[in-house]
């Protein structure tokens, strides 16, 4: 991760002078690298402790970003359960942003943080308000650092069908729960064993805690891995964050996939380049460049 960091501090944080003193920020990509946005890194020393768990539940999650290629990605994500406040996030993008604190602070790096190829997925923290009935999503930004945007939005309230059906996840017997929600069919197991009406994502509602959830198109699956009743604390980060609407977010997220090139360089301020390290030559992108795009939210 370390060496990983320098690179990209080498390679990524680059700075031209153009005409009149104006300084661009010229970020360069290794070929390779060019089907997957890059997200930047948040600091974790600062927080305030909103509750303590009264339950932790480790859910692995495959998906599926490219629909062409189908190349199943998995990530393990946790959802912190509390009297108060709840809380799901990556464990793989927490350990990487543990890593960039402890780099940032001078201290020894973890390696935990990335995967076989160097690449965090999740983007985003949701924090569940449960008094309130409100969820807040902070959305870390591709190549920047330290920036994050967030919104805030009711609980969705799901309308669940109960269907036939069974199985045993986690050691628990699980009954099975449909519902359709931002257009996914979502079949959902869950323990009338742990009368928790808390489950992965948003998927929430259910007479007990949701150890499984598939949706139908076989591009989004949560598998809960284990579950633990030690007291953690549920904290919210101080980062530097800007408030969007949702549907600003969703509009810039779609066109930063579909027009990275026009996305990120709005404004002026960033250059992007792309490096091939087998010919140790540069090139500019073009608008051509696109990175496959399957939000868990179709709407």
């Amino acid at each position: 991760m370390e060496q990983m960091r320098l690179l990209f501090l080498l390679l990524c944080l680059l700075f031209c002078i153009e005409g009149k003193g104006q300084v661009k920020e010229m970020v360069i990509l290794e070929e390779g690298d060019m089907g997957s946005l890059w997200y930047g890194s948040q600091r974790m020393d600062k927080f305030k402790e909103l509750d303590r768990t009264l339950l932790t539940v480790t859910y692995r999650m495959n998906f599926i970003q490219d629909t062409v290629k189908r190349k199943i990605l998995v990530d393990q994500m946790i959802l912190q359960i509390g009297k108060n406040y709840s809380k799901f996030y990556s464990q793989r993008t927490f350990l990487d942003d543990m890593s960039y604190t402890d780099f940032e602070m001078g201290k020894t790096v973890r390696e935990e943080g990335y995967g076989i190829d160097g690449t965090v997925y999740i983007d985003w923290d949701m924090i569940f308000d449960l008094s309130k009935r409100t969820v807040t999503t902070i959305h870390r930004m591709p190549y920047e650092d330290e920036v994050s945007k967030f919104y805030s939005e009711p609980m969705p309230v799901l309308q669940w069908e109960y269907i036939d059906g069974a199985d045993s996840v986690c050691g628990y017997a699980c009954h099975v729960a449909r519902t359709c929600y931002a257009g996914r069919l979502w079949k959902a197991y869950y323990t009338m064993d742990i009368p928790l009406n808390f489950g992965p994502w948003k998927l929430s509602g259910l007479p007990g805690l949701i150890l499984k959830a598939v949706d139908s198109s076989g591009e989004y699956e949560f598998i809960c891995e284990g579950l633990s009743d030690e007291s953690q604390p549920i904290r919210s980060y101080k980062w530097r964050s800007k408030s969007i609407s949702k549907e600003n977010w969703r509009r810039f997220e779609r066109r930063v996939h579909t027009a990275p090139l026009e996305a990120l360089t709005a404004g002026g301020t960033r250059v992007f380049r792309v490096y091939d390290p087998q010919t140790k030559k540069s090139r500019d992108l073009t608008a051509e460049w696109t990175v496959p795009y399957n939000p868990i939210e179709r709407e």
